[in-house]
Order: C-alpha cells, then structure tokens, then sequence
C-alpha cells in the first residue's frame, strides 16, 4: 500500500466517522423509529464512500431502503422518484453539484433530511 492509498483510506473513514456522529445525533434529537420503513438515498461518486455509508445505514436499521446515485443528475432522478427521507449528499458530484442538488430538494420538499458530505 502506497501513500497514495493511505490518504484515502484515511480521507473515507475520518468521512465515515463523520456520518456516524452526524445520524448519532441525529436520532437522539429527534424522536425516529429505527424499525420505520424509511428511504434513504446515497449520493457520492466515490464507490467505496457509498459502500461504507450504506453499510452504516444497514447497521442503524435493516429494515431501511437504500438507494445510491454516482452522480448528480443520478441523485435527482433518484430523489424524484423514489422520494427518500434521507439523503447522504456529496458536495462535489459530477453532472451537477450538491449544493445545486440541495437547493432542488429545499424548493420541492422541506422535510426531507439531508447530509453534506
């Protein structure tokens, strides 16, 4: 393994550790049934992020649908038809951006909870 390979595998778990404090508190400041049927959307373009994310999603709860999109224009076809109640969104998505991606979900739906990564 490489330096290379060390500063991203250093990059995705410091990202990982994130994600898990930010659905930590997340859950014990609202009131959330883990058992829920919840959708959940995934959007990075980076495989192993979506992969390490959905396994933590699976962790929280197994009886949550995941979805996961690689790029932008992905995600906003994801969020539109599937509608997820959560949403792990990358800020630098090819195709379209998440702040762009955001800003769509903000004007359609403002109870949809999402993540900036």
């Amino acid at each position: 393994m490489d330096i290379e390979d060390c500063s991203d595998m250093f990059f995705i778990l410091t990202i990982f550790c994130q994600i898990v404090e930010l659905l930590r508190e997340n859950f014990e400041n609202k009131v959330y049934t883990l058992s829920m049927n919840r959708k959940n959307l995934i959007a990075d373009d980076i495989k192993s992020i979506r992969m390490i994310l959905r396994r933590t999603l699976d962790k929280i709860s197994s009886d949550w649908e995941i979805e996961e999109a690689s790029d932008g224009e992905e995600a906003l076809d994801r969020i539109y038809w599937s509608g997820p109640d959560i949403i792990l969104l990358d800020v630098q998505l090819p195709k379209k951006d998440g702040w762009d991606i955001l800003r769509s979900v903000r004007e359609a739906d403002k109870k949809t909870e999402t993540f900036m990564l």
